[in-house]
């Protein structure tokens, strides 16, 4: 039984991805839209027709009829700024999604980002610049918009916070894209970034609503921890990379971590994916409450 359940986890990661897949962005998206207060509901949503690309949009929810059309332009808008990773789209900022802390467990972590340039806090506070401007275009700020629902969710995912820094990878890990293990010895390695941007599951739209709607009845947390600064938000991501995603170190322990062919098996692989499981729908529900808060200030 425990093969079975990790060969149909494990097949969630079949394919190279960005962030939480579409399912999580399209979560965090539903529960902020869902949180916001009916008239900036109603702004956000007349705001996002001005986006290049709010015709498709239109046109895709006809195949999409069980989720209501303001709920799936949010959710259009959340993975945008990835599906444009892959379109003639000359402004894909592929550096806004991420901020590389030093994850070093023998010389000890560091709060500044190893890359130079833009990063995720960069990217939030102009797009919110723009977003806030009444100067900029309604088209300038739509596509804001929808790089705010993006980043917030990006942020909210551990693995966009932190980077293993070791002998052996003295660059890092690019945020857990170089570092490898097995959930299982029959199956292929994956590595700890994608791991945990499938945590949230291949859903559909429907059923990423549906999770939205279950995260929404737990218990929220404290207004003082959602309405924190994004600098904050990427604090706690990194802890939450170094004690859930790297173990305290001892991922990092682990023979191979570098090699995606020679990668090792994780110890534990069921409490690892259990613990990962409740941080993903912990943040996810985070994200949509930020998000919402975020977008909803003057």
């Amino acid at each position: 039984m425990r093969l079975i359940l990790l060969f149909a986890f494990l097949l969630s990661f079949s394919q190279q991805t960005f962030a939480w897949h579409a399912p999580g962005h399209q979560i965090t998206a539903i529960i902020a839209y869902r949180t916001l207060k009916p008239d900036v509901q109603e702004k956000y949503i007349k705001l996002l027709a001005y986006h290049p690309y709010y015709q498709k949009w239109i046109n895709e929810h006809e195949l999409f009829t069980d989720v209501s059309l303001n709920e799936f332009l949010f959710c259009k808008a959340s993975t945008w700024p990835d599906v444009i990773k892959k379109d003639d789209y000359p402004d894909k900022h592929k550096e806004w999604h991420y901020i590389n802390y030093r994850v070093d467990f023998e010389n000890g972590h560091l709060r500044e980002d190893q890359n130079s340039g833009d990063n995720v806090l960069s990217a939030i506070e102009k797009n919110c610049t723009i977003l806030r401007s009444r100067k900029a275009s309604d088209e300038s700020r739509a596509i804001a918009l929808s790089w705010l629902i993006h980043l917030i969710g990006d942020i909210s995912q551990p693995m966009h916070c932190a980077a293993l820094f070791t002998k052996e990878q003295p660059k890092g890990d690019l945020g857990g894209n170089k570092t490898y293990f097995r959930l299982d010895s029959a199956f292929d390695a994956q590595s700890v970034h994608s791991l945990w941007d499938g945590l949230p599951g291949e859903l559909t739209l429907a059923a990423a609503a549906e999770k939205a709607g279950k995260l929404l009845n737990d218990s929220l947390p404290s207004d003082s921890l959602i309405k924190s600064t994004p600098e904050v938000w990427s604090y706690e991501g990194l802890a939450l990379a170094i004690k859930y995603a790297y173990l305290d170190g001892e991922v990092a322990k682990l023979p191979f971590i570098k090699s995606e062919y020679y990668a090792p098996l994780l110890p534990h692989p069921d409490e690892y994916l259990k613990n990962a499981k409740r941080i993903a729908g912990q943040q996810l529900l985070l994200g949509g409450l930020r998000l919402a808060a975020f977008i909803s200030k003057e």
